[in-house]
């Protein structure tokens, strides 16, 4: 899972020309990026009869967080805050495809395995705000969005050797073993 994060975490470095970190971090500087993964929940999805696997779908909130922070003289920070909010919500246009990748299947343990592939779904920023620190000679702004990041999960079964069947008709009983 923490292939995909840092998937994530790298188009969002090359988008925003700005360091991030994936939470929790005490890293930070002036300008950054944050990612924090938060509640996860599974949901099965559907399965042919002849699968033997069963698939579900792994959702993890995760808050995006960026920030710059600097003086505002001849609205510089200001121009680069709206810059880069326009960059950002362009990235996080519901038609833009955004996707994750790892190099190969993640297994967890015998029985489950994550795809290398994931996606990103049910963006929405939350807010954007400038905010002044230290007698109004800096200033911040800083944007939060959220959205959901989707990985395919398998639990392996494999059926169990078929022992024995019976089938009675009448008098005769015909069995296979």
């Amino acid at each position: 899972m923490n292939e995909h994060l840092d998937h994530l975490k790298q188009q969002l470095t090359e988008l925003l020309n700005m360091p991030g970190v994936i939470e929790p971090s005490k890293a930070g500087s002036k300008s950054h990026f944050r990612l924090l993964p938060g509640e996860l929940t599974l949901n099965p999805l559907a399965q042919s009869l002849e699968q033997t696997d069963v698939p579900y779908e792994a959702q993890i909130k995760i808050v995006f967080s960026w920030r710059i922070e600097g003086g505002n003289e001849k609205l510089i920070l200001t121009d680069k805050a709206l810059a880069l909010s326009i960059r950002v919500a362009e990235f996080m246009h519901q038609d833009n495809d955004i996707k994750t990748q790892c190099t190969a299947p993640i297994t967890l343990d015998t029985g489950l395995s994550l795809s290398e592939y994931g996606r990103v779904n049910n963006i929405k920023k939350v807010k954007g705000e400038f905010a002044s620190l230290e007698d109004d000679k800096l200033f911040l702004y800083r944007e939060d969005w959220q959205m959901e990041l989707c990985i395919r999960v398998l639990r392996h079964h494999t059926p169990p050797t078929l022992q024995r069947i019976t089938l009675s008709s009448g008098d005769n009983d015909l069995i296979v073993e």
